[in-house]
């Protein structure tokens, strides 16, 4: 994908040396051992070769919040968050780890 020049430049986030992806295009981020698995707005899924710990500095956290120890969603694609579990908006559901559920709150 090449660079849009109308965009800010920090909305993109370089997934390989090829590869970028806008941060408002990514709804969920899960970790796969030394891997990142992105879910994309589109329904595709990227695999990285990098781990989520790199993404989590990469993304703006204000926009992204690690819910547990292998997951970090996009907040602008959450639909409702009911005790430990949050939905998103394409009803997929994924459970905030207990240590967790405090600092979630706190940033929604």
């Amino acid at each position: 994908m090449k660079e849009n020049t109308t965009l800010p430049k920090q909305n993109f986030i370089n997934i390989t040396q090829k590869t970028y992806v806008l941060a408002s295009d990514v709804m969920l981020l899960e970790a796969d051992i030394n891997y990142t698995i992105l879910n994309l707005l589109s329904g595709k899924k990227i695999v990285a070769t990098s781990t989520l710990k790199h993404f989590e500095q990469a993304f703006p956290q204000n926009q992204f919040l690690r819910i547990n120890k292998s997951m970090i969603l996009n907040k602008a694609f959450v639909k409702s968050i009911e005790l430990n579990k949050v939905t998103l908006q394409n009803e997929e559901v994924v459970t905030i780890s207990r240590r967790r559920i405090q600092y979630v709150r706190d940033n929604f």
